[in-house]
């Protein structure tokens, strides 16, 4: 069924809510809606720089309005200005509030005819400024979309741009389903499939970018009327959906709103699983956490979370919290999943074996294990360390920005990667404990930022990027799930090399000849 949503609003500096909430990831929600862009100090703003007159503009926002929903104020245009980054925000010249796939198409064809930049927005929960305008135009704001969840008989089900995460999984219970792909936020869906999401549960079931099957996307497509499906029908999935021809599904996710606006989304989704229960190991340094991971990815131990925490980040939980952690040890926290008790217990088994091998100790278990009845624990107060690890570290300096760095290298380097950046953030001397998605590499320093102090922001700026560099060098990448944007443009050819970076802007020149789709993000462009 169909029905219209609308999105609820907070003012960036609202001080009632601030005094309530902290963290830009886990945003509150009320009910289906979520309240987003809270603000940390003075976020700087800058003026867009336009290639079009007041006058033209004008004409667009006019055309428009017969069209769909559009907005000029100056309080919703400051909404869609920023993500929940530290980069600048910069405001659109107008909102646009479409419903249907049909209306997305009108912004875009009439922007087009009159040159001017559209810029995808959808919770807003983004890291790296990809929701700015830094070329002035009009944000599309693609959470008003009419509502669509369509389940299908093949294990799939197709979304429009409005569904999140969570209410997805939500409405999929019922059927014994649900989509596992977690980036921590409550995002839109298609807005991971814009940034190729990953998050907690990649170690098991791949990013994002492994479970979509299909995208309909609104871009610069004159000849198909402007919208475009990136596979075939979700009626004839069958598995080898790519063999013979270009993968256009692949093309689109982690395009960042530079090759169009993804408006639905046909996703894999999984069984319910029966049993579901977790671990809790402590290990006395990070090098042993990663041979600890790096073990169970060794023996194939089908883990569905594997996450690191460094004794930085225990201190932090233990005083926003009260709990009694032992904050000089590091900690890893799994779960497991499976159809039967004895499924589980034995992946539990295989797991507590490779970790006594690196003198892991267990803290905690789901499961009561005989001669260790007092580590028994309940799933959710084993997993609110985790859950809180954001607003634990923030709890440390109350009223700071939050930033969190973002980068990924092979399981077998992760080891020299940790130590690097806790080596980096001693000489920088910086407060910021660790947390990682370590299953597949993945971790994220977190930081609380004064942006008044100019130093302050340019040291947080040099750790993040000696730690992309860093990861460079070890094979891996510096983006590992929260996409290019603004903050990793300088990155990409370093990473990739010149002739891949020249050839991917030769492919957005015949895609968006214009510069007119999200203009600036990713590759550092300028209008033409």
């Amino acid at each position: 069924t169909s029905t219209s949503t609308s999105t609820l609003y907070a003012t960036t500096k609202t001080t009632n809510i601030m005094n309530n909430w902290s963290g830009y990831r886990h945003l509150p929600t009320l009910g289906r809606f979520q309240i987003r862009s809270f603000a940390y100090g003075e976020r700087e703003e800058i003026k867009p720089q336009r290639s079009y007159s007041a006058e033209d503009f004008g004409k667009v926002v006019e055309e428009l309005k017969s069209k769909l929903s559009i907005s000029t104020s100056h309080a919703v245009r400051e909404q869609h200005s920023h993500d929940e980054s530290y980069h600048p925000s910069c405001l659109p010249d107008a909102v646009a509030f479409p419903k249907t796939t049909s209306q997305v198409r009108d912004v875009v064809e009439v922007c087009l005819r009159h040159r001017i930049p559209v810029i995808p927005f959808g919770t807003g929960t983004g890291l790296e400024g990809g929701v700015t305008a830094p070329k002035g135009g009009i944000s599309v704001d693609l959470m008003q979309m009419d509502e669509m969840i369509e389940v299908h008989d093949n294990m799939t089900c197709t979304v429009s741009s409005s569904i999140t995460r969570k209410h997805l999984n939500q409405q999929l219970h019922q059927h014994g389903l649900y989509f596992p792909i977690d980036p921590g936020a409550d995002a839109s869906l298609c807005g991971m499939c814009a940034t190729s999401a990953t998050g907690t549960t990649t170690v098991k079931y791949g990013a994002l970018k492994d479970n979509v099957i299909d995208l309909e996307v609104v871009g610069d497509f004159p000849e198909e009327d402007f919208v475009i499906h990136t596979n075939k029908p979700h009626e004839n999935y069958g598995g080898s959906l790519n063999a013979g021809k270009f993968n256009l599904t692949q093309l689109f996710i982690g395009s960042e709103g530079r090759l169009g606006l993804i408006t639905k989304a046909t996703l894999k989704l999984y069984p319910l699983p029966s049993i579901r229960e977790s671990l809790l190991f402590a290990f006395h340094t990070m090098t042993a956490v990663a041979s600890a991971a790096e073990g169970v990815l060794a023996n194939a131990v089908p883990v569905v979370r594997m996450e690191a925490l460094d004794a930085t980040i225990i201190k932090c939980i233990n005083s926003y919290k009260g709990t009694t952690f032992d904050d000089n040890k590091h900690y890893l926290f799994c779960e497991f999943i499976g159809e039967s008790d004895t499924e589980v217990e034995e992946q539990m088994d295989q797991v507590r074996q490779i970790f006594s091998k690196v003198d892991g100790e267990m803290i905690g278990s789901t499961v009561p294990i005989e001669g260790h009845e007092e580590l028994q624990m309940k799933a959710e107060e084993l997993w609110d360390a985790r859950h809180n690890a954001w607003y634990a570290m923030l709890h440390m300096r109350k009223g700071s920005f939050g930033y969190a760095t973002d980068v990924c290298v092979p399981i077998s380097r992760f080891g020299e990667m940790i130590e690097f950046a806790s080596s980096k953030i001693a000489d920088l001397g910086l407060f910021a404990p660790i947390v990682g998605h370590i299953g597949d590499g993945n971790f994220h320093c977190l930081l609380s930022v004064d942006l008044a102090d100019e130093k302050e922001v340019n040291t947080v700026k040099a750790l993040s990027s000696a730690l992309a560099s860093k990861a460079i060098e070890l094979g891996g990448t510096c983006t590992g799930e929260h996409g290019v944007g603004l903050g990793k443009r300088k990155f990409l050819e370093l990473e990739l090399g010149a002739s891949n970076v020249n050839f991917q802007r030769k492919l957005l020149g015949e895609l968006d000849g214009m510069g007119l789709m999200n203009p600036t993000k990713v590759f550092a462009d300028t209008l033409k």
